[in-house]
């Protein structure tokens, strides 16, 4: 009878792993290359007894079972191959090179000309200070310094290209009302105009029209926008709750969706909507659970993922169409003070959060897929999606504090995936 040499399977079965690792499009051809070494085996000798013993159409049922089995062996391979492998996944993150300072609780800006602006250090005399970072040469090059130090802050690329930060805090000044303005075509900075309020951890959002909308960060509803045209700030209608460390979302009908984090003193699920055409606020529903340091990303569907908190696993989803609130699949992995990030193909990308798991979120099966971990753990930091698709995760915290973080890391999307 013939046999099937199990050693030389167990050879082209590891053949075949290698060539997954190394280029997962030959996953088609090692699949063939399996299918061509089962259909050529010779029939065993047993077989052609088989009508004498049991009779034609018994026999002929008997070898249909058995090229069915074969066929089922060849699709279960097959399906395997195809299948998420996470043990012989490749490395996902790769490092670009050290920041000039340790940044955390710092904003992280993408410029028209594909660079990277990184503004603000936590302590220290070089509070004030910003670079860039240049994708294509991996390099770091010191871009000069704000008025005034600052962390905490938000910084908005504004449709003239220059950026605009405001707010934040210094160890001196406390909580800031100031703001700056960066021109990337000179590399400079200027102080610009006050806000009205003194702000931390607020939400900066720029509206369709070019006016940018600042909200939350302070012990006040009032919420107040700037145009860039005239450089000055005006007060808008005051939200429902005040609020601190919440969200701020654009969404495809020019609204924006402020949630959480803190209304009032209390951790919050609640919503409200800011409509930029009547200059109102309209209280919306609430998440399906409270939570705080979650991130929110709108998708390409126009839904809105909101995933993680502190000690949470939890994700929801809102539909602005709707105003309706769902949960969505739990996270891999408990992430706070975390990334999320958009990827070119509508998937999601939560890194960090006091520990270097990352995760993608497929929006078709509403599920989590554990990729490799970062480098280094990190909360408090920033991912920015490069013109090239790759995501730069740079600075926060590392486990437990400390200083600053001035390392930096790359993902590189459908490498991992």
């Amino acid at each position: 009878m013939t046999t099937i040499d199990a050693n030389a399977v167990d050879a082209l079965l590891a053949q075949g792993l290698r060539e997954r690792a190394a280029d997962l499009g030959d996953e088609d051809r090692f699949y063939q290359q399996v299918l061509a070494t089962i259909a050529p085996l010779p029939q065993p000798r047993w077989f052609h007894h088989w009508p004498a013993r049991f009779g034609r159409r018994t026999s002929l049922i008997l070898l249909a079972a058995a090229l069915l089995s074969l066929l089922a062996v060849a699709a279960g391979v097959g399906a395997l191959l195809r299948s998420p492998a996470p043990l012989i996944r490749p490395a996902v993150w790769s490092v670009p090179g050290t920041m000039i300072d340790g940044h955390a609780v710092h904003t992280a800006t993408l410029l028209a000309d594909g660079t990277v602006l990184i503004a603000g250090v936590p302590r220290g005399p070089r509070m004030n200070h910003a670079e860039l970072y240049d994708g294509t040469g991996g390099s770091w090059t010191a871009t000069g310094n704000m008025s005034q130090g600052r962390s905490g802050h938000t910084a908005t690329l504004l449709r003239d290209g220059r950026v605009l930060v405001a707010g934040g805090f210094d160890k001196e000044d406390g909580i800031l009302a100031s703001a700056d303005l960066y021109d990337p075509g000179t590399r400079s900075w200027t102080a610009g105009p006050s806000m009205i309020h003194a702000r931390f951890g607020h939400a900066a959002t720029l509206l369709p029209d070019g006016r940018v909308l600042v909200v939350g960060g302070a012990a006040t509803t009032v919420a107040e926008l700037y145009d860039p045209r005239s450089g000055t700030w005006t007060a808008t209608a005051p939200m429902v709750n005040y609020r601190h460390y919440q969200t701020a979302t654009l969404l495809p009908d020019g609204r924006v969706l402020v949630v959480g984090d803190f209304a009032g003193n209390e951790v919050s699920s609640s919503a409200e909507l800011y409509d930029p055409s009547t200059g109102t606020w309209t209280a919306t529903g609430s998440m399906t659970h409270a939570t705080w340091d979650d991130t929110a990303t709108l998708l390409l569907d126009g839904t809105v993922l909101f995933a993680g908190g502190e000690g949470s696993r939890s994700a929801d989803l809102f539909d602005p169409r709707s105003g309706l609130w769902t949960a969505t699949g739990s996270l891999s992995a408990v992430h706070w003070q975390h990334t999320a990030t958009l990827l070119p193909d509508g998937s999601v990308l939560v890194a960090g959060g006091d520990a270097a798991f990352a995760e993608l979120y497929d929006p078709s099966s509403k599920s989590w897929i554990a990729i490799a971990d970062m480098g280094a753990a990190r909360r408090m930091h920033t991912a920015t999606l490069l013109p090239d698709g790759r995501v730069l995760a740079a600075g926060g915290y590392g486990v437990g504090g400390g200083d600053a973080l001035a390392t930096a890391e790359l993902y590189g999307p459908g490498i991992g995936n």
